[in-house]
């Protein structure tokens, strides 16, 4: 098992084993480094091959390869375009000092290969519980007015539109400069407030439907229903509706939305959008959307 350990500079001494070679420089080595014990070193670059026990870096390693038991280090990464192969098991281990917490241990890397298979990496994560729409803009054939935040049974937790703010129109961003990947993965949470009666919600990536859902029933007795339910409900808890209109209750919230698809560009345009007409009025039927992640492998 490889083990790669994040530990203070400090206590580094402390963890060689009998007769370590101990290096208080940088070391270059053009050829092969083979030890049959401990490797102890604030910083080394080797264009080769460097074979130890176990390994402590301070600092900086840079190796061709390294075949190691156990290396501890505070930082492991690779530079860009690079590739860290492990072969067998990785294990990320905080080593504490006294007795104080483990601090974190960082691993940095663009992509990361489990099994042969390539994980996802994630390129942008909004949650907008600051209330920073960032450049996620509204389109609609009456109203372009911008795009705000609310709330919807957590006072904290907000995200784009809502009650009374997003009725009819498409929710969209652009996002430039992705890194290079073959597919590309959408995960957000939708929520849809108030009276739904059979309407779609769809996702659409660069132009092309991801994502399609139906939200209530396409039923007149529908409101009668919903009705119904909210009068138990009021008398079973005293709740009539978690947020928006009291009149009626929310079909979907929190709704999570996972999608991948196969893309190679370096930009991509999201866009979240209904069925509903320009008529509807957002405080009687609305929808936002929340935690919007993307990743590309």
């Amino acid at each position: 098992m490889i083990k790669i350990l994040s530990i203070a500079a400090a206590t580094l001494a402390t963890l060689a084993t009998a007769k370590p070679i101990q290096i208080n420089r940088a070391l270059s080595v053009q050829n092969e480094v083979t030890v049959s014990g401990t490797v102890q070193t604030n910083a080394m670059q080797i264009n080769g091959t460097l074979t130890g026990t176990a390994i402590e870096i301070s600092a900086t390693l840079e190796a061709t390869t390294v075949r190691s038991d156990i290396v501890y280090t505070d930082v492991l990464s690779a530079k860009s375009g690079d590739t860290i192969l492990v072969e067998g098991d990785l294990e990320m281990v905080g080593a504490a000092s006294g007795n104080g917490p483990a601090p974190p241990v960082s691993f940095l890397a663009t992509s990361v290969v489990i099994g042969g298979i390539k994980q996802w990496a994630l390129v942008s994560s909004e949650n907008f519980d600051d209330q920073n729409i960032g450049a996620w803009s509204r389109t609609s054939s009456t109203n372009n007015n911008p795009i705000t935040t609310t709330t919807c049974g957590h006072p904290k937790d907000f995200f784009l539109g809502g009650a009374c703010t997003l009725g009819s129109g498409i929710v969209t961003k652009t996002f430039t400069r992705l890194p290079a990947h073959k597919e590309v993965r959408i995960k957000a949470t939708m929520n849809f407030i108030d009276r739904w009666r059979g309407e779609q919600a769809w996702i659409k990536l660069g132009g092309s439907y991801v994502w399609l859902d139906t939200v209530g029933q396409a039923d007149p007795a529908t409101d009668a229903a919903s009705a119904v339910v909210a009068r138990q409900l009021n008398g079973a808890t005293g709740m009539k509706s978690v947020c928006g209109n009291e009149k009626y209750m929310e079909l979907a919230l929190g709704k999570l939305v996972d999608v991948a698809k196969r893309h190679d560009n370096d930009e991509l345009t999201i866009e979240f959008g209904t069925s509903l007409g320009d008529q509807v009025d957002a405080c009687e039927q609305s929808w936002g959307v929340d935690d919007v992640q993307v990743y590309v492998r």
